[in-house]
């Protein structure tokens, strides 16, 4: 959602700095408004908003993700993410582990999990050998369904 609305914002900020191929609302539906009339307002289409709305669409149902938890493990460097993460899977080798990058750092977080009570189980468990860890609502992978 964000990035939908980081993509309309963006869109709409350029149509200030230029008008060349683009056509208002009222050109488009054959209207022929006076402008400058207070209460007026110039509403101006994008021609390749429908391809990045497009292929938004098609990204997010590629990668289908709900609301959820996660236990983070780490936050820092790539090398010792890259072994975080490594320690975390020769222990728990059948939890789902992800590094991703925050400039300039990197993240670990392991699980998907539905509810914060089962997050907490998890971190529980955890806790001897990652003391440091922490639960941080994030949005998760959909379950597989056998």
């Amino acid at each position: 959602m964000k990035l939908l609305l980081s993509v309309i914002l963006f869109s709409l900020s350029t149509l200030v700095a230029a008008q060349t191929n683009r056509l208002s609302i009222d050109e488009v539906m054959g209207n022929n408004p006076t402008y400058g009339q207070p209460g007026s307002l110039k509403l101006i289409v994008e021609p390749g908003i429908d391809e990045l709305l497009r292929r938004y669409k098609e990204e997010n149902k590629s990668k289908p993700q709900i609301d959820g938890f996660r236990v983070q493990l780490y936050f820092g460097t790539r090398e010792k993410a890259t072994e975080i993460k490594t320690e975390f899977l020769k222990n728990y080798p059948t939890t789902k582990s992800y590094i991703s990058y925050l400039a300039p750092n990197f993240k670990v977080r392991v699980g998907n999990f539905r509810t914060q009570l089962s997050a907490e189980a998890f971190l529980v468990k955890i806790r001897k050998t990652f003391p440091s860890a922490y639960i941080v609502a994030d949005k998760i992978d959909l379950p597989d369904i056998d």
